[in-house]
């Protein structure tokens, strides 16, 4: 795994010093450590995700800390730059943070304009050792970067999981499959966009279609079908049925001028694009539900 969360343990030490009669002291408990992401500075050497180095952090915060300060400090120290002479900071030396921005796991970090010369690779690695920064953060699942708010247009993608870091080797691709997810358009309408997934060992084909449709459409012409907040808990496949399960929580937070009859369409229609999946049945709390959250009637179980 390239995310690694270290964690320091911490025993009770007994000082033992004859005649003093010192007392045993106890340590105080251990608390996450995180670690920074930078690139390598020799990159003629290194292949894939062997191009982005971990150095491990002096932020230690505990469990109950506001997970957008956590997110603001990380960002702050990453854009320090590393402290080891063998890696390099990613990021041009005028780039400053605007804001971080965290909701229904999905992290939105705002960049100052520096941000917006890189291009390419130098691109590539920034948003990777910002994604695998952040998703260390239990409330972080995704990380979308931006500059003075708007999206960089020339990027192939705009939302990242720590999974699409950087692969070392084709051979981690177990399979890949052709799929149709649905985005909006302008007019909040869905079109289909075909796709190629690649699969990665313990992947499941519903699992990678729901991850891909959640990061949003590759085609400059269309929109997320996902409003923002919205998040799905779980998903799997039985007997050609696929399970999609949204946690109460996620429902209960959306704006209540939020309509969720959109989302579920999209997840609906690209899901029935796999071969194996005839039906898609909505749960909630792993639970059946005639409609997702009291306010928003829609039928859940897919048309025969």
């Amino acid at each position: 795994m390239i995310k690694r969360v270290f964690t320091g343990l911490l025993c009770g030490l007994l000082l033992l010093c004859t005649g003093c009669g010192f007392a045993q002291k106890e340590e105080p408990a251990s608390v996450p450590v995180y670690d920074l992401y930078f690139r390598v500075a020799n990159l003629g050497s290194a292949t894939g995700a062997d191009a982005i180095a971990v150095q491990p952090s002096d932020i230690a915060v505990d469990a109950e800390a506001d997970a957008s300060r956590l997110a603001e400090e990380l960002m702050d120290a990453l854009l320090s730059g590393p402290r080891d002479a063998s890696l390099r900071s990613p990021f041009p030396a005028e780039t400053a943070l605007r804001s971080v921005r965290i909701s229904g796991g999905h992290a939105t970090v705002d960049m100052t304009p520096a941000y917006a010369a890189l291009s390419g690779v130098e691109l590539a690695m920034a948003d990777y050792c910002i994604t695998l920064t952040l998703t260390q953060i239990p409330e972080v699942r995704s990380v979308q970067t931006t500059v003075n708010g708007g999206l960089l247009a020339y990027r192939s993608s705009q939302n990242f999981t720590a999974r699409d870091v950087l692969i070392s080797s084709a051979e981690d691709v177990v399979a890949t499959v052709e799929v149709t997810l649905y985005f909006c358009d302008i007019n909040s309408f869905l079109i289909g966009e075909r796709r190629t997934l690649e699969l990665y060992e313990g992947d499941t084909r519903a699992e990678a279609l729901v991850e891909a449709l959640s990061k949003g459409p590759e085609g400059t012409e269309m929109f997320s079908s996902f409003p923002e907040g919205f998040a799905v808990q779980s998903v799997w496949v039985k007997d050609g049925v696929c399970y999609v399960n949204f946690a109460s929580a996620m429902l209960k937070a959306l704006p209540p001028e939020i309509n969720t009859v959109l989302p579920t369409q999209a997840l609906r229609a690209s899901l029935r694009s796999l071969e194996n999946i005839r039906e898609v049945r909505f749960l909630v709390d792993g639970e059946v539900a005639a409609d997702i959250d009291d306010v928003r009637k829609t039928e859940l179980t897919a048309e025969p």
